[in-house]
């Protein structure tokens, strides 16, 4: 009966640090990540974005490419009517151009829209507070915070089984105010 009082609390510590352990696994996947991109010049990606606004719902592919200091060049590939526009967006604004013609649209700092999306994604990948990273049939998902209080934002990374971002999803209020598919990912030394 002594060995059972002794036992059993064993195996439940034991059970607790074989869970943290996975957790801590995660994580050390995240800051992995986050090294890989910080030390490289660049990434680039295929953006299917779905965008909820007030009234409407909003799609479009992007073909992206972020470099290390956050700024985002961003080609319009979908819908047909625009594909072809190029955006470059940064902490200074955004500019669009297309056939030689810019035009600066400002600070998009404070909203969240389909061209921002991959400077935002890159933002909370190598900056954003990891706040969870667990494990399910070997993708892991990764939730990173941006901002604080009122202006917080949660980014949720869906990884497949070699570590590429495939899916995310950025959260509002409780919402999820804008969501992608990503493709073609590949990273440049």
């Amino acid at each position: 009966m002594q060995r059972w009082k002794t036992a059993v609390p064993m195996l439940l510590l034991c059970l607790l640090l074989c869970a943290c352990s996975g957790t801590e696994d995660r994580m050390q996947e995240a800051l992995n990540f986050r090294t890989g991109l910080l030390e490289a010049e660049q990434c680039a990606f295929t953006a299917d974005i779905t965008a909820q606004g007030e009234e409407e719902v909003f799609q479009c592919t992007l073909d992206c490419v972020v470099h290390k200091d956050g700024t985002a060049t961003v080609t319009v590939v979908k819908p047909e009517e625009v594909a072809g526009i190029t955006a470059t967006v940064s902490q200074e604004g955004t500019k669009v151009l297309f056939d030689s013609v810019q035009l600066d649209c400002g600070d998009l700092s404070g909203s969240i829209s389909p061209i921002g999306t991959p400077a935002l994604l890159y933002a909370a990948w190598t900056g954003g507070y990891i706040a969870a990273s667990g494990s399910e049939e070997g993708t892991t998902l990764t939730r990173y915070l941006l901002g604080s209080g009122q202006e917080e934002r949660q980014v949720e990374t869906l990884f497949d089984v070699a570590g590429t971002p495939v899916a995310c999803e950025v959260i509002e209020d409780g919402s999820v105010v804008l969501s992608c598919k990503l493709s073609n990912w590949s990273v440049s030394p």
